[in-house]
């Protein structure tokens, strides 16, 4: 029984460890707009969107509210799965504390700035949450200049692909998130490969069916 509880107890610290690691994750679900963008509720909290956009003519909205004062922290990474090599996506940050005017594909509220933040120079990055390599291939930080909501658009000039931003840098992981962690791993694995993560599942349990049959056969005996 001791030793039941002792295996149980490292588990749950090995997995305490990883995701303390790790983003709160949330999906772009139905394609994301200006008027229905994905919120995030904290912008100062580790988060991470995972999106898609289906072509060019795509673009993908998040929203966040800040305080003047307050850091900004935008990253962009691109998984290197197959269909994804040459996808590098442009940002845009749109806000009323945004003194910039450059030019985007999509109408600008009345009040409001924008800044463009071209894909750079990638580098490679693996992520020990999900067990993914990445493109890292904008990150910005900053100061909140002004009060007020501030959205983030994902676009790209010449193709669509997969992408996951990442914005705060605090984090904030509770009880609750290390229980959904399971849940969260094969959802984020799915999202960038839906037929190889079906694979897996269904070799696991086959393998697991395999393991009971032969130990209640061993024990027949």
């Amino acid at each position: 029984m001791k030793r039941r509880v002792f295996t149980s107890l490292i588990i749950m610290m090995l997995v305490f460890t990883t995701t303390a690691q790790a983003h709160k994750p949330m999906f772009e679900g139905t394609n994301s707009t200006y008027e229905r963008p994905v919120v995030v509720p904290d912008h100062k909290i580790s988060y991470v969107v995972y999106g898609e956009l289906k072509d060019e003519r795509d673009i993908d909205f998040i929203k966040f509210t800040a305080k003047k004062g307050d850091p900004l922290f935008v990253e962009t990474a691109i998984p290197k799965i197959n269909g994804n090599e040459d996808f590098r996506p442009y940002i845009a940050i749109a806000g009323k504390g945004i003194y910039s005017k450059d030019r985007v594909p999509f109408n600008v509220v009345n009040g409001m700035g924008v800044t463009v933040i071209p894909p750079a120079a990638s580098r490679d990055f693996y992520e020990k949450f999900t067990q993914t390599s990445y493109y890292l291939v904008q990150s910005l930080r900053g100061e909140i200049t002004e009060d007020g909501d501030y959205y983030i658009a994902v676009y790209s000039v010449g193709r669509g692909g997969k992408y996951s931003l990442a914005i705060g840098e605090r984090e904030d992981f509770g009880f609750s998130d290390v229980i959904k962690f399971p849940y969260t791993y094969i959802k984020v694995k799915y999202f960038f490969n839906p037929v190889g993560t079906i694979a897996i599942i269904v070799g696991l349990a086959v393998s697991i069916t395999g393991i009971i049959l032969i130990m209640k056969r061993v024990r027949g005996r």
